[in-house]
C-alpha cells in the first residue's frame, strides 16, 4: 500500500506563512485577509481558549456559507474535543500532495489529501508523518505501517511507529455540514503499539475526497476532527 514520508514541514511551514508558495500568489497577509473574509469575529469566537467545561466540537461556530463560497482559497474547520476548541484555517499553500492551512493566530495544519501529515501551534505538535495516502483510506482495506515524529527534550525526534489496517465500517450515508449535504461512506483505520490503540474515522466521498475525519495527533493533544467547509 502507498506509503507517504512527509518530512522538513516545518521549513515549508514557515515559508508559507512569510508568503512564499502561496496558491494564489499576492502578498504575505493573503492568508490572514481569507480568513478575514470568512469572519474575524467567528474565527476569534471558534478559537477558543481551553475551557473548564469543554464544548462538544458540533457546538462551536462555524462561518457562513456565504462566508466560505466567498472566500478566495478553500476553507477547513478543525476542533480538539479534549480541549473544548476549535478553529477555522483558510488554505495557505501546496507543496507536492502537502496543503498547508492556517488560523488567523498562525496555528497550522498539514493535510496530505485530508490526512493529517504535521501541525504547528498546539503544544505537542506533530513535526512530520509517514501515513497513508487519501486513496489508499478510500479503498478501506488493507494493512500498513504509520510513523509519528514528534520532538523530545532537548529537541531529540522521537518516533512512534505503529501497525494498522482499514476497513469500511460504514455504509452510504450522508454528512451536513454548514448547510450542504455530502454524500460519504465511513472508514475506520486502526493502530496499534507502544500507545496503545489509536483509531482515525473518515467519512470519503464517491470521489475518494475526504470530507470530514477524526485523527489522533499527538499523546497530549489527543484527536482532531475536521471538516473541509469548502464545496
Amino acid at each position: 500500500m502507498t506509503r507517504m514520508r512527509l518530512t522538513a514541514l516545518a521549513a515549508a511551514a514557515a515559508a508559507l506563512l512569510s508568503g512564499c508558495g502561496s496558491d494564489r500568489g499576492g502578498s504575505a497577509a493573503g492568508p490572514f485577509a481569507a480568513l478575514r473574509e470568512v469572519g474575524a469575529p467567528v474565527v476569534a469566537a471558534a478559537f477558543a481558549a481551553r475551557r473548564a467545561t469543554p464544548a462538544q466540537p458540533g457546538t462551536l461556530p462555524r462561518p457562513t456559507r456565504e462566508q466560505i463560497d466567498g472566500a478566495d482559497r478553500e476553507i477547513i474547520f478543525s476542533a480538539v474535543p479534549a480541549r473544548g476548541s476549535g478553529a477555522t484555517l483558510a488554505k495557505i499553500g501546496q507543496n507536492g500532495a502537502v496543503s498547508t492551512y492556517t488560523t488567523a493566530d498562525a496555528m497550522t495544519l498539514s493535510l496530505a489529501g485530508g490526512v493529517v501529515v504535521a501541525s504547528r501551534g498546539l503544544g505537542e505538535d506533530l513535526m512530520s508523518a509517514e501515513a497513508p495516502s487519501a486513496a489508499a483510506i478510500a479503498a478501506g482495506r488493507g494493512g500498513h505501517e504509520r510513523a509519528y515524529y514528534f520532538l523530545g527534550g532537548l529537541d531529540q525526534k522521537r518516533i512512534l511507529r505503529i501497525a494498522c489496517t482499514l476497513q469500511q465500517t460504514g455504509g452510504a450515508t450522508r454528512v451536513e455540514l454548514v448547510g450542504l449535504s455530502f454524500p460519504v461512506r465511513e472508514i475506520t483505520e486502526t493502530c496499534t503499539g507502544s500507545a496503545g490503540t489509536i483509531t482515525n474515522t473518515y467519512w470519503v466521498e464517491p470521489s475518494g475526497r475526504i470530507r470530514k475525519s477524526r485523527q489522533w495527533l499527538s499523546p497530549t493533544v489527543g484527536y482532531l476532527e475536521l471538516e473541509l467547509l469548502s464545496r
